[in-house]
């Protein structure tokens, strides 16, 4: 009988790997100062964050972002003052359970999904509630990195997979291959499937407990949605599909990257990691010697992938650009991105490790940053070429 299931992602962190340099069209650089700034020790308790997920720049010039620790959707002028907010926890219009991303239309309205509620509530430039739609709610809005976000018309993307670590569990020991369906909820259109992709493999071992850790440096599922289309990859693939909102293939994107083999010493190392952390897994009651067992006969048994993966995570601009980051880090662990436009020209831009990345413009990025205190704050930085 089948007590329980550990689900476990295994991986060598590429963080201090690095390859030489590629040769790019262009490379990004930011402007010293930022644009906007919006920071607690500069403007105070008005400016005090908390889980910020997701964040663009309306038409105007102003910041809007989903403060999801407060259940709010705030805007700031360029100044970095508070100039309107909405939203708290609740199920009424306009409240919030577990707000997760938003998009910034081009006619000034703000839809912001819910994943708490499977709603999607619109809202005017100065977040007035506008309409409120909710979606069926099948499946989930995650996908191997962050959830997608709403499309213009409203409509939410989804990938979802086709078997779940329980469905795996029970299909017996081995190697399973999972995949994705791919589909918009849309308010009025309900669910569309538009593809299917390969998720990823995982080996699935059973004793009394069950593991299904991925398969070590194997490739899995790169998905993103932009404002007309969702973008789908993976992480050892430089090509990248283009997908519309009715399912048609719009076109393939081409990236740069070079697929690089594992080494003997990698996977030696990668093996002593996932050992120790066997070793400190335990069960309920204490530790558990199955899991060391199942462990063992995992690295005997799982196929060895050759090659690392060449991109780590995928975005779409709200210019429909593409923008991958490389898997491998830059000088001092820099975090690399690539950016692809729809000509096809690559560029580089390289950000400070701790910064990540809450969307990406034409000629602009913004970031969030926590200090050593765990203190958010979100920053728009220009970009230009160099």
């Amino acid at each position: 009988m089948l007590k329980s299931v550990v689900p476990l992602v295994s991986a060598l962190s590429l963080a201090a790997l690095t390859l030489p340099d590629l040769a790019f069209a262009q490379e990004l650089v930011l402007d010293p100062e930022p644009l906007i700034a919006v920071d607690e020790l500069i403007q105070g308790p008005d400016s005090e964050l908390y889980r910020v997920l997701d964040a663009q720049l309306l038409a105007d010039g102003r910041l809007v972002l989903l403060n999801a620790g407060t259940q709010e959707i705030r805007i700031y002028d360029p100044s970095g003052a508070l100039v309107a907010r909405a939203g708290r926890r609740g199920r009424g219009p306009g409240e919030f359970t577990f707000p997760v991303s938003l998009r910034a239309s081009v006619d000034g309205t703000i839809h912001v999904f819910d994943r708490g509620t499977a709603r999607v509530t619109v809202f005017d430039p100065d977040l007035e509630v506008q309409e409120t739609h909710r979606l069926s709610g099948v499946g989930s809005n995650r996908f191997p990195g962050d959830p997608m976000r709403p499309m213009q018309d409203g409509g939410v993307p989804r990938a979802l997979s086709l078997q779940s670590v329980y469905d795996l569990a029970r299909s017996g020991p081995g190697l399973r291959r999972d995949s994705l369906r791919l589909v918009i909820d849309h308010p009025l259109d309900g669910v569309t499937e538009l593809a299917r992709a390969a998720k990823g493999d995982r080996f699935i071992l059973s004793d009394g407990i069950t593991i299904s850790p991925a398969i070590p440096f194997g490739p899995r599922a790169l998905v993103a949605a932009g404002p007309e289309s969702i973008v789908v990859g993976t992480t050892h693939s430089r090509e990248f599909r283009v997908i519309d909102a009715s399912g048609r293939s719009v076109r393939t994107v081409h990236a740069e990257g070079r697929l690089r083999e594992v080494r003997s010493e990698d996977w030696a190392v990668f093996q002593d990691s996932l050992m120790t952390r066997s070793e400190n897994w335990v069960s309920p009651v204490g530790p558990d010697p199955r899991f060391g067992r199942l462990f063992r006969r995992f690295l005997r048994e799982t196929p060895r992938h050759p090659t690392y993966p060449i991109f780590r995570e995928l975005r779409v601009g709200d210019a429909g650009t593409l923008w991958l980051e490389q898997a491998d880090a830059g000088p001092s662990g820099s975090r690399i991105w690539q950016r692809v436009d729809s000509e096809g020209r690559v560029a580089r831009l390289s950000l400070p490790p701790s910064w990540r990345p809450l969307d990406f413009g034409a000629d602009h990025v913004i970031v969030r940053k926590e200090d050593g205190y765990g203190l958010e704050s979100v920053f728009v930085y220009a970009f230009r070429s160099r």
